[in-house]
C-alpha cells in the first residue's frame, strides 16, 4: 500500500509532538523580525488522566530556536515574537506523549492547523492547548483525535484492543491490467492487516473520536507481486475477538483509486505495525466480547434508547446522522459523523437499499429512511426522496442555493467473490437482513479508495454478534478466554469477510406478488431467498410483461392515445423527441440481444419517437483493448470507425416488430479520437422515423458521391448496402471509408455553419455535421442535423427544425463527495463550460436568423440541471434561449436518469428553443407540484436502467432515456 501525500496540501501550522514533524519544506516559517507583525500564542497543557495542569512541558517552534516557553505550575505557556504566518509548535516532557487538542479552542482552526493571520485577535492566538498522556496509556481515540487526521501522525505508539476483522490483500481480477510491454499491473483488492477496536475501559464515549483503527501488516517488499504477505513475526492466526497489543507508527494513508488518482480524498488513520502479539493470561490467549457496533441513526430518541443502561460501560455507542441541507457545505456534517466511527464496528437497523448495487457498493438509508414519526424528513429538513421508487435524488435547494447530495445515505460493501458469476444482488427498495432474518446490517466502517466511507460486512452476522450482557466484562474479569461456547468465529484466510448477507424483497415495489416477475426469479422468492433476481428482468421493464405493474404508469408515456405500436406518433402536428445513452454499443449483429433490447425500449418505453438522439454508438467491430492502468488505456487500431451495421441492426429489429421505418444520421470520427471506451470511438448519432420526418442532407460528400461509388436504392427507395463498393465499407450516408479516404475525413472535420436561405429560413451549410471547438478535442463532438416534418401523405413539408445531439465531457477529475475540500472542487466543469458555450453559440446563430427557429438539443450532458455548464447551455447566464421541459414541469424527485454512489440524478437532458417551449403551455412561473400530473402530457423518463444493479446485467445501459412531447408544433393537414 502506497503512502501518498496530497498535491493540494496547503502550507499551514501544525501543532504536533516533537517526534511527528521532520520537515515542513513547503511552509515558510517566519521569524520574530517579520515586517508583517509580531504575534503571541497562549495555551494550556493538562494531563489526560485527571485534567490537572502539567508543569515543566517545553514548547518550541520549528525553525526558531530562540522562541521557547515552559509551562508554569498552572500548565499555561506563552510564546512571543512570532511573525504573521504559519509555524509549527512542538511540546515535550519526559514520560509523556503530548497531543494537540482543539475541543475548546475557539480561536484555532479545525484539524491540526493554525494560521496566525486568521486565528489571532489583537496579535494573540488563544487556546493553543495540548493534552499529556503517560507514555504507556495511549488509546486508539487519542490516536484518532477529533479531526480528520491524527494529532499523533508519524509517532510511535503502543495500543491494546480487540480484533474485529482480518483482511488479506489480493489482486483485483476485474482491474488487473496489461502494459504495452506485456507486463501485468495488479490492482489490489482489500489490504493486509486487521481492524482493531478499543476495549470498553479504553473507549472515549464523547462521540467525536473513533475508537477503532486499521493495523497495516503488509510487507512493502511484496508491493509488486500478486500475493498477500504479512511482515515477518506478525501472527497470521488472528481471529475476530482476539485481544492483541500493537506497536507501530501512526500514518495517514491515502490510497489510489483504480484510475491511479487520489486527488481530493481524505486519509485513513492507521498504524503501520512493527510488532503484534496476543495478550495472554496463564499462557492462554485472551479474547473480548465482540463490539455491539455503533448504532447509526437519524433519531436522537433512538440513540438515547440504544444507549440506555450502557452510557458508561463502553459497550454501546451511537451517532446521529445529520442532514442539515441548509448549510453551505452540508457534507461536512456527514464526514464528521462517519470519521468518528472510522474503523469501528457499526450497526444499521432497517437498512433500506436506495440504489442499485454497483460492483461492491450498495447504498442504504438507516431506520428505513424514516424518522420515528414516519415523516419524510431528517432533523426537520425535507429530503429529496422519491417515495414511489425508494431512492434519493440530487437537487439544489431553490431557497438556499445549496446542492443536496443526500448526506444521510450510508454505504456498505457487497463484494461478490467472482463478478463473472451472477450472484443475487440487492436492488433499490430491498432491505438488508442478517442470517437470523432481522433487518440489521453490521460491519466495519472504512474509508475506501473511491473516496467514500463504506462498511465491510462481518463474516457471519449471527456468530460474530455478542450481546452486551452474555459476556459482559466486569472489573474483576476484564477479558474472557476462548472456549467451545464462546460466540466468536474466525475471519482469517479471506480477502474480504465471506459474508453472504441476504436481503428482503417483500416491500420492494417491483416484487408486489407479480406472477410475471415471480416466474423470472430464481430460488423460492421468499423474504429470505438468496436468489431473487436474474438476468431475465429486462423484458418486463420495457413494458412487454408488466401488466400487473401498471406498465402504462411506470414504463410507458401517458400519451399512448396519440401513438400506435406500428406507426409511432399519429398526431401529425406534434413532435416527440428522445435521447438515449446506450453505453459503449459496439459490434452488434442480428443475433445480439442488446440490439433487441434497445429496439424494445424504442418500441415499448418511447413509443417510436419521431427523432431519437443516440449516445455512445460505437464501431461496427469489436476492438481489442489493453490497459496500463484505467487512466492510460489503449486499443489496437483496426481501421474501422463505421457504425452502419450497429444502427441498421436496431432499425431491422424495429421493423421486425412491425414498427415504422427508421433511418439515421452519423458522422464517423477519427479513430481513437472520440473519447469513451478506448478504441470503440463512441459518437452521437440521430435516428429518425422516416414516415414522420425527412432528413435534409447538404454539403460534402454529396449524394452523387454515394451513388457513383456503388451505392443504389432498392425498390422501396432505401439505400442498398449490398451494392456498395469496398471503398464505402458499407457505410450509410454520410460515409467514412475503410481506408480513411479523404472524403471521409473531410466530413469528420467539416465545420458546421448556418445561413439564411432564399425562403428566409435558417439552414445548415453541412447536414449532418460536427460542431467543433477546441473544448471538444479528444472528446465526443456534438452532431447537428436539419430535418423537415412530413405532410400527411408522407412527402416533406417546408417546415424545418434542427436537432443537436450532445455527449459532453465526463465528470472525471471532480473531487470526491466525501473529500478534503468542501464543497468539492468540480474541475471537470471547466471543459464542459466551454463545450456548453460552443453549443449555445451555434444555436444562437440559428436564432439570429429566425428567433422562432425550432431547435432541440439533447443527449448526455454529464451534469445536473442547475450546474454552471447547463445554465450556460440554456443561456441562463446571459440571454436564455432554451428551456428544459423536464426541468420546468416535472417534480424534482422524478428527475433522474442515472445513479452514482447512491444518488439518483438527471444528467441526460433535452432542451428546446422558445418556439417549442411556448407550445408546452406552461408559464415559467407555473411550476407544478408533486401531485399535479399535468407534466406527464409533455415529458417522461422510463426508469428502466438507473435503479437496477449492473453486476447482474439486468439493465442494458447505465442511463435511462429521456422523452419529450411538444404539441401543435406544426400545421399539417
Amino acid at each position: 500500500m502506497k503512502k501518498l501525500h496530497s498535491s493540494l496540501r496547503r502550507c499551514v501550522l501544525f501543532f504536533l509532538p516533537a517526534v511527528m514533524l521532520a520537515t515542513l519544506a513547503s511552509c515558510s516559517l517566519l521569524d520574530g523580525n517579520s515586517k508583517t507583525g509580531r504575534y503571541t500564542v497562549k495555551g494550556t497543557i493538562t494531563a489526560k488522566e485527571d485534567g490537572t495542569p502539567l508543569e515543566g512541558v517545553e514548547i518550541t517552534v520549528e525553525g526558531l530556536s530562540s522562541v521557547t516557553a515552559t509551562t508554569s505550575s498552572n500548565g499555561t505557556y506563552t510564546l512571543s515574537g512570532l511573525g504573521k504566518g504559519s509555524v509549527s509548535l512542538k511540546a515535550k516532557k519526559s514520560g509523556y506523549t503530548i497531543i494537540p487538542t482543539y475541543e475548546n479552542a475557539s480561536e484555532v482552526s479545525s484539524g491540526s492547523t493554525l494560521n496566525i493571520a486568521k486565528a489571532a485577535k489583537a496579535g494573540t492566538v488563544y487556546n493553543a492547548d495540548f493534552i499529556a498522556v503517560k507514555g504507556d496509556s495511549v488509546t486508539i481515540s487519542d490516536i484518532q483525535g477529533s479531526s480528520l487526521e491524527s494529532p499523533m501522525k508519524d509517532e510511535s505508539v503502543t495500543v491494546t484492543g480487540v480484533v474485529t476483522m482480518v483482511c488479506h490483500r489480493a489482486p483485483h481480477f476485474k482491474y488487473d491490467t496489461t502494459d504495452q510491454d506485456g507486463s501485468t499491473v495488479p490492482q489490489w483488492l482489500s489490504y493486509d492487516g486487521f481492524f482493531l477496536e478499543a476495549l470498553p475501559e479504553d473507549k472515549d464515549l464523547s462521540g467525536n473520536k473513533s475508537n477503532g483503527i486499521f493495523i497495516n501488516t503488509h510487507d512493502d517488499a511484496y508491493d509488486a507481486t500478486e500475493e498477500t504477505h504479512w511482515k515477518e513475526g506478525i501472527p497470521t492466526d488472528l481471529q475476530a475477538g482476539d485481544v492483541v497489543v500493537v506497536s507501530g507508527v501512526v500514518e495517514e494513508t491515502r490510497t489510489l483509486d483504480r484510475y491511479g488518482s487520489s486527488d481530493g480524498t481524505l486519509t485513513r488513520t492507521e498504524i503501520n505495525a512493527v510488532t503484534v502479539f496476543h495478550k495472554t493470561e496463564n499462557n492462554v490467549n485472551l479474547t473480548a466480547a465482540y463490539p455491539d457496533g455503533v448504532l447509526l441513526t437519524y433519531s436522537s430518541a433512538k440513540k438515547n434508547s440504544w444507549l440506555s443502561g450502557h452510557e458508561t460501560d463502553g459497550y454501546r455507542e451511537a451517532r446521529v446522522i445529520k442532514a442539515d441541507s441548509d448549510e453551505s457545505a452540508p457534507m461536512k456534517d456527514a464526514i464528521s459523523v462517519l470519521e468518528s466511527v472510522e474503523s469501528m464496528v457499526i450497526r444499521i437497523e432497517d437498512p433500506l437499499v436506495v440504489g442499485a448495487t454497483y460492483y461492491n457498493l450498495t447504498s442504504v438509508l438507516a431506520d428505513g429512511g424514516l424518522t420515528p414519526d414516519n415523516s419524510n424528513s431528517i432533523n426537520g429538513y425535507p429530503r429529496t426522496f422519491n417515495e414511489k421508487w425508494q431512492g434519493n435524488v440530487i437537487w439544489e435547494n431553490e431557497t438556499t442555493g445549496v446542492q443536496d447530495f443526500n448526506e444521510e445515505v450510508l454505504f456498505v460493501d457487497y463484494q461478490a467473490v467472482d463478478w463473472t458469476t451472477f450472484y443475487p444482488i440487492t436492488q433499490i427498495g430491498d432491505y438488508l437482513i442478517d442470517s437470523t432474518g432481522a433487518r440489521v446490517f453490521r460491519g466495519v466502517m472504512d474509508y475506501t479508495v473511491d473516496g467514500l466511507y463504506m462498511a465491510h460486512p462481518l463474516n457471519n452476522e449471527a456468530a460474530c454478534y455478542v450481546t452486551g450482557s452474555s459476556n459482559a466484562q466486569t472489573s474483576s474479569t476484564p477479558y474472557y478466554t476462548r472456549s467451545d461456547t464462546a460466540v466468536i468465529t474466525s475471519v482469517t484466510g479471506n480477502t474480504v469477510p465471506n459474508q453472504k448477507w441476504n436481503f428482503d424483497i417483500t416491500d420492494s415495489w417491483y416484487y408486489a406478488a407479480n406472477s410475471a416477475v415471480a416466474a423470472e426469479t430464481s430460488g423460492n422468492g421468499t423474504a429470505t431467498s438468496k436468489s431473487v433476481k436474474t438476468t431475465k428482468s429486462v423484458p418486463w421493464r420495457t413494458g412487454s410483461k408488466a401488466a400487473s405493474f401498471d406498465a402504462n404508469e411506470l414504463f410507458t408515456p401517458k400519451w399512448t392515445s396519440e401513438s400506435s405500436t406500428t406507426k409511432g406518433n399519429t398526431n401529425l402536428n406534434s413532435l416527440t423527441v428522445a435521447a438515449f445513452n446506450i453505453e459503449n454499443y459496439e459490434a452488434q449483429g442480428s443475433s445480439n440481444s442488446k440490439q433487441e433490447n434497445v429496439a424494445l425500449v424504442i418500441k415499448n418505453n418511447l413509443l417510436y419517437p419521431d427523432v431519437l438522439v443516440i449516445v455512445e454508438m460505437g464501431d461496427d467491430t469489436s476492438t481489442t483493448i489493453h490497459y496500463d492502468n484505467q487512466d492510460n488505456s489503449w486499443a489496437e487500431k483496426d481501421g474501422v470507425v463505421t457504425a452502419v451495421r450497429n444502427f441498421s441492426g436496431i432499425i431491422d429489429v424495429i421493423k421486425k416488430y412491425n414498427g415504422p421505418q427508421y433511418d439515421f444520421m452519423c458522422v464517423d470520427p477519427h479513430e481513437q479520437d472520440s473519447g469513451g471506451k478506448p478504441g470503440v470511438n463512441i459518437r452521437v448519432g440521430i435516428m429518425y422515423n422516416t414516415e414522420r420526418v425527412t432528413a435534409k442532407h447538404s454539403g460534402l460528400p454529396s449524394n452523387d458521391y454515394f451513388n457513383t461509388h456503388g451505392g443504389s436504392l432498392d425498390s422501396n427507395g432505401n439505400r442498398d448496402y449490398s451494392t456498395c463498393s469496398a471503398l464505402l465499407d458499407e457505410s450509410e450516408w454520410p460515409v467514412q471509408t475503410a481506408n480513411h479516404h479523404a472524403q471521409g475525413w473531410a466530413l469528420a472535420e467539416a465545420e458546421a455553419g448556418v445561413y439564411k436561405g432564399t425562403d428566409g429560413n435558417p439552414h445548415l451549410t453541412q447536414s449532418p455535421c460536427y460542431i467543433h471547438s477546441s473544448y471538444f478535442n479528444n472528446s465526443r463532438r456534438p452532431i447537428i442535423g436539419e430535418f423537415v416534418i412530413n405532410n400527411a401523405d408522407g412527402t416533406p413539408s417546408d417546415q424545418n427544425f434542427f436537432v443537436v445531439g450532445c455527449h459532453l465531457g465526463s465528470k472525471r477529475g471532480d473531487f470526491p463527495l466525501y473529500g478534503n475540500i468542501q464543497p468539492p472542487l468540480l474541475l471537470s466543469e471547466v471543459k464542459r463550460d466551454g463545450q456548453a458555450r460552443t453549443v449555445y453559440d451555434f444555436v444562437n446563430s440559428i436564432l439570429g436568423i429566425d428567433e422562432n427557429a425550432k431547435v432541440i438539443v439533447g443527449g448526455d450532458m454529464n451534469d445536473f440541471a442547475y450546474s454552471t455548464p447547463q445554465r450556460i447551455l440554456k443561456g441562463e447566464i446571459g440571454n436564455q434561449i432554451m428551456w428544459s421541459i423536464v426541468e420546468e414541469t416535472m417534480p424534482y424527485v422524478e428527475q433522474f436518469s442515472y445513479t452514482f454512489q447512491g444518488n439518483l440524478q438527471e444528467i441526460d437532458h433535452i432542451f428546446v428553443t422558445k418556439a417549442l417551449w411556448d407550445k408546452v403551455g406552461f408559464s415559467l412561473a407555473d411550476k407544478t407540484d408533486k401531485n399535479d400530473e399535468t407534466w406527464k402530457d409533455y415529458c417522461f423518463i422510463p426508469h428502466i436502467n438507473s435503479m437496477f444493479t449492473r453486476n447482474n446485467h439486468v439493465n442494458l445501459s447505465d442511463h435511462d432515456p429521456d422523452l419529450v412531447r411538444i404539441p401543435d408544433v406544426f400545421t399539417i393537414e
